[in-house]
């Protein structure tokens, strides 16, 4: 089946307030590659129905410090799919800021900004099946004893999406099955929101504190 690409490029930083209606029709599915030697995640929406004609394929492309799953849970473009007739494609980025570690007690609480619209994308934990799913990759419930690389961890105090307990609570379960003597830092702005630092001159001085740390690794080597 030959597919026409129609690419969408929104870069944008997560909004707390904004929230994307659940789709009516179809289903949301994660799915993987591995592409030069890596494991890349990316999720595809399929509409309902069968289809005479080939469909049409719509990428949506989160900007930094987003989620595949952020971008569709503001732009919303699962509505459409089975009206329109197109397959939405979200790849997830190789190095991406926002993430939920306290993953499945997060996401049981639909009061948080974003949360009941990613249901689609993370998994309901209302749901026995999808909970024990969800317990399988939440950064925080699979921590073991092991040995990790070497780690800035960055959290808001004002995030109304990402609490700031749950970069607190994941360094603190880091820290505690650390075998080895890898760097775990935390910074904690205590004037941040969900998208960072407010102001251009304070997200330079984080891009800065970031750098300085990957610049301090490699003067250690």
């Amino acid at each position: 089946m030959r597919f026409r690409i129609v690419l969408l490029f929104t870069l944008f930083c997560s909004i707390p307030f904004l929230h994307a209606q659940e789709a009516s029709e179809g289903a949301m599915l994660k799915r993987s590659i591995a592409h030069n030697g890596e494991m890349r995640d990316y999720f595809v929406f399929l509409p309902l129905g069968e289809f005479t004609d080939p469909l049409p394929v719509v990428f949506g492309i989160h900007g930094y410090t987003s989620t595949a799953t952020g971008f569709e849970a503001v732009h919303g473009m699962n509505r459409h799919p089975q009206k329109s007739g197109y397959i939405a494609v979200y790849p997830q980025g190789m190095h991406f800021r926002v993430n939920d570690a306290y993953q499945v007690i997060t996401m049981e609480d639909p009061t948080i900004p974003l949360t009941a619209g990613e249901w689609e994308g993370w998994g309901d934990p209302r749901k026995k099946a999808e909970y024990e799913y969800m317990l399988s990759y939440s950064p925080y419930d699979q921590l073991k004893k092991n040995d990790y690389p070497n780690l800035m961890i960055t959290g808001g105090w004002h995030d109304a999406a990402v609490q700031y307990y749950e970069p607190l609570k994941w360094t603190a379960r880091l820290r505690d099955r650390h075998l080895d003597s890898a760097k775990v830092l935390l910074e904690l702005d205590m004037s941040s929101g969900h998208g960072g630092a407010s102001g251009r001159f304070a997200q330079l001085r984080l891009s800065a504190r970031e750098l300085a740390f990957f610049a301090g690794l490699a003067a250690d080597h």
